[in-house]
């Protein structure tokens, strides 16, 4: 899951609010991360145990300096260890809560 902003000052500051519905086919301990295209390390990570098939909420925070007036992509990604399956919004891919329940990513620029 990604977002594209376009910042008008490298100066700024981005602050990020990630939110995420997800679940695993298997008992294991989901993993999500925030990153910033072309920068190697996450922003933000979290993970929890989840039993198969339940729904879990993650929340991720972070920020970071925008440093170019260029495009930027923020993303989220998910996985779990040992090969067991990831579902974005649902589980056992479907959606959960009819849809309502979806996941996001909100990017607010801070101007400095």
């Amino acid at each position: 899951m990604s977002v594209a902003i376009v910042p008008t000052s490298a100066n700024n500051k981005l602050v990020i609010n990630c939110h995420v519905l997800a679940s695993t086919n298997g008992g294991t301990e989901p993993t999500v991360a925030l990153f910033k295209a072309g920068f190697p390390n996450a922003l933000a990570v979290v993970n929890t145990y989840a039993a198969a098939n339940e729904p879990k909420s993650f929340a991720l925070n972070a920020s970071t300096m925008a440093l170019t007036t260029s495009s930027l992509t923020i993303s989220a990604r998910g996985g779990c260890q040992a090969g067991n399956a990831f579902y974005f919004n649902g589980y056992i891919a479907a959606r959960k809560f009819g849809g309502v329940a979806g996941s996001s990513i909100i990017v607010t620029e801070i101007f400095a």
